[in-house]
């Protein structure tokens, strides 16, 4: 990640995670947001055992399983690391897509999923179990201090479907993603 000021300054550049010990690599960043104090936040997933923490510290997290884990990292407007979340499916995988944050810094999450997967990152357990060998999508909410506050799975039980983007305001949140029509109408409501 790379920050620069508005007038084209280089400000910092942070590098996280590990080679894998096999053909692939073991952190992929996909989607990232900035908060009103200016901390920034990467959403993607990994495997193996991954260094979160960009400068001389180690947070080293391992994805529970062969498959693949969602995290959610925080670096503070310095580009210092903060925190990470992670996310781990019962021996399934779990894809984070995109971040949105508001104006007062909760932080909104989507992907995809399959299996179990528990979205609480502290010590509680708020469980959504997707559809049985499908991708069912994900949107999740946390407060500023990465608190979970809910999260809901849903999709077509016939086929996968999948979050990619999402934006929001202080009174609403959009998530944008695909679903196969041909597998049949989609009820997007979550509830």
């Amino acid at each position: 990640m790379v920050k620069f000021s508005s007038t084209g300054a280089f400000t910092w550049a942070r590098r996280w995670g590990n080679e894998s010990p096999g053909p692939y690599y073991s952190c992929y960043n996909y989607g990232f947001a900035v908060d009103a104090a200016g901390a920034a936040y990467s959403i993607g997933y990994f495997r193996y055992t991954v260094d979160f923490d960009p400068g001389p510290g180690t947070q080293n997290r391992t994805c529970t399983d062969t498959y693949a884990d969602m995290y959610i990292l925080k670096l503070d407007a310095s580009g210092n690391y903060a925190n990470v979340m992670t996310f781990s499916p019962l021996n399934d995988y779990i894809y984070g897509y995109d971040l949105a944050c508001d104006s007062s810094n909760n932080l909104y999450a989507v992907g995809y999923f399959q299996s179990t997967c528990d979205f609480d990152p502290g010590a509680g357990i708020q469980n959504l179990v997707a559809h049985t060998t499908y991708y069912d999508m994900f949107i999740a909410k946390f407060n500023s201090a990465g608190a979970y506050q809910w999260a809901y799975g849903w999709g077509n039980p016939t086929y996968s479907d999948y979050l990619r983007d999402v934006g929001c305001t202080d009174t609403h949140v959009y998530p944008r993603g695909y679903f196969y029509k041909s597998y049949g109408a989609q009820d997007m409501d979550p509830t």
